[in-house]
């Protein structure tokens, strides 16, 4: 049992090693994002080994939740660390033991004390999927499909939030615009690129060490400025996460933060985050000065990525970027809710072995932090499987 994060320090090859041999992980299960997370209190880490090996071989990060029903009293639940911030959750694992493992974690997390169980916005294939909900019996579990709340633009397009899209970056980033924009969407962005580059009014910095902090508060004052009125509680709670998130993943490497100006008036400021490992830019938050239109600062900024920025590396084939894109990431949901009968506590599988010969669900431990919620930006009784 591991109830200090600097217990989890000594793990960090180990769980570089993992992430690296699977293939479905991203960049919100990396060390660079996750263990900055979990330096808060309120998390639980479920852990597998090999029985023949001191080596893990998968990490799944938990949040503990306490909630108060007046009816009943206090209760607890179990989140997707990084619930609900990241924009997605998961756990890695690597894949010559993922029916093990997946098995092994379901029965762990079944023999936990929680009442809700929230796979929120999980990231993990059709088949990884089906073994982890398929442990949980239609008996003693109930489970539902999210109904996400419809969007609708004001210009009437309707947003599916189900739907998490990526394309692959080309070698040339004019074949980029040739081969994954529609004829009007390419020239608007050509023509606005030669509009901020060639008047001399507009420029684009790339925030830096030096530039670190004031290119974030420029970030922070412009999305408060777009969405605290709308919503004064999310609003606060993104900021909160990325004051806390954002400067450190940019000591580690991993930020992308392209800011458009006029002048010294800034219009905007996208985050991205840069997945080395897994050669993936994410594209992450925008925020931009509602007075200006033209030329659009989401629309530019989302063009800066290293491919199109002269001063960023060129070698990124075969890379993905979350823009403009042709292929789709499919959520399904499911909400998982503990039956009354079985809101106890139930005995560690570990201690019930006996004398058989050791599996690999009897090395799935729990790795716990200390008490307390971890703040997110919403409770919701509910689970998102990506595709």
């Amino acid at each position: 049992m591991v109830d200090k994060f600097e217990a989890l320090e000594p793990l960090r090859e180990n769980w570089d090693r993992i992430y690296e041999s699977d293939p479905e992980a991203h960049f919100f299960l990396s060390w660079p994002w996750m263990s900055n997370w979990l330096r808060r209190p309120g998390w639980m880490i479920l852990a597998a080994r090999s029985p023949e090996s001191n080596e893990y071989v998968a990490f799944f990060p938990l949040q503990l939740v306490t909630g108060l029903d007046e009816q009943t009293g206090f209760y607890s639940s179990i989140r997707m660390a990084g619930s609900y911030f990241a924009t997605y959750t998961g756990f890695i694992c690597v894949p010559e033991f993922e029916e093990q493992v997946i098995s092994s974690f379901a029965d762990r997390l079944q023999a936990l004390n929680w009442r809700a169980l929230h796979f929120d916005d999980i990231s993990i294939s059709a088949k990884r999927r089906q073994m982890l909900l398929g442990r949980f019996s239609d008996s003693d579990f109930v489970k539902e499909k999210i109904e996400r709340r419809r969007h609708t633009t004001r210009t009437g397009e309707t947003i599916n939030h189900d739907i998490y899209m990526y394309v692959d970056l080309p070698a040339d980033w004019d074949e980029f615009l040739d081969g994954n924009l529609n004829p009007k969407t390419r020239r608007d962005v050509r023509h606005f690129l030669r509009q901020v580059e060639n008047s001399g009014e507009y420029r684009i910095t790339i925030a830096d060490f030096e530039t670190i902090q004031s290119d974030l508060e420029v970030l922070f004052q412009l999305w408060l400025t777009q969405w605290e009125a709308k919503s004064r509680v999310y609003a606060q709670g993104i900021i909160a996460n990325c004051r806390y998130m954002l400067l450190e993943c940019h000591k580690a490497g991993v930020l992308f933060a392209p800011v458009l100006w006029k002048g010294d008036t800034p219009l905007g400021v996208h985050i991205a985050f840069i997945d080395k490992s897994k050669l993936s830019l994410v594209c992450f938050l925008v925020s931009r000065n509602l007075a200006i239109r033209k030329p659009p600062p989401g629309l530019v900024l989302h063009a800066q990525h290293p491919l199109g920025n002269s001063k960023q590396p060129q070698d990124l084939r075969p890379w993905h970027w979350r823009l403009f894109v042709q292929v789709q990431f499919r959520i399904e949901g499911a909400a998982c809710r503990g039956c009354p009968d079985r809101l106890h506590q139930q005995p560690d599988p570990r201690k019930q072995a006996g004398s058989k010969k050791p599996s690999l669900s009897d090395f799935v431990g729990a790795k716990a932090a200390s008490g307390g919620e971890v703040p997110s930006g919403g409770a919701r009784l509910q689970a998102g499987a990506r595709d």
